[in-house]
């Protein structure tokens, strides 16, 4: 953790007459996009769930510490912030993303995709986090008493799925808790009809 810390820094301090503004500085910019889109009750839930930068030369970084950096000078082509809320549409949390260039210019195509009732976290058609483990359960998933539930939008993004994973008991040892040599179990179910369209494991 601490190596990915100091080049996190060291992307952060790099001179560049590209951009010399705060971290904040972009992040206020994707705020007021986002307050565009989402109604005001969703809004006092988000939080900023971490934060991804990719530097003019080099890879692309990811950090959950926003507010450690918030107030560096950062040097990139685009920053990819990460938010997070949860959402009694699906009773579960929901995250997202939005880019800002190091131009200040927002691309909001992520919200585009997002379901309308999540903008308004009212209920809606999309099936919720109990009734996605109820269905992987009714067809048999392994390892009912340890399962985890994500909920996901697709490659063409305009349809989301839920990601039912069973996992394997950890089995106690004297040299401390190791996870059994067990393949996980995944149920993939479709969001809007609940029906599932891949099993995995």
């Amino acid at each position: 953790m601490h190596k990915t810390i100091i080049i996190i820094l060291l992307l952060f301090n790099t001179a560049s007459a590209v951009s010399q503004n705060k971290l904040s500085h972009y992040k206020i910019a994707a705020d007021k996009t986002i307050n565009k889109h989402f109604d005001s009750s969703v809004i006092a839930k988000l939080t900023c769930s971490g934060f991804s930068i990719k530097p003019l030369n080099g890879r692309r970084w990811f950090s959950p510490y926003y507010e450690t950096f918030k107030d560096d000078t950062i040097n990139h082509s685009f920053v990819v912030f990460e938010y997070s809320f949860f959402s009694n549409s699906i009773n579960s949390d929901f995250s997202f993303n939005i880019a800002v260039d190091s131009n200040n210019i927002v691309d909001d195509t992520a919200l585009t995709y997002i379901p309308k009732c999540f903008l308004k976290d009212k209920a809606c058609d999309l099936i919720k986090k109990d009734s996605a483990i109820k269905i992987a359960i009714a067809d048999s998933i392994d390892y009912q008493k340890n399962i985890v539930a994500e909920f996901k939008n697709g490659y063409n993004r305009k349809n989301y799925y839920w990601i039912i994973t069973g996992y394997p008991k950890e089995k106690s040892t004297k040299k401390g808790n190791t996870r059994a040599i067990l393949s996980s179990q995944r149920r993939i179910i479709n969001a809007a009809n609940g029906k599932i369209v891949m099993e995995e494991g």
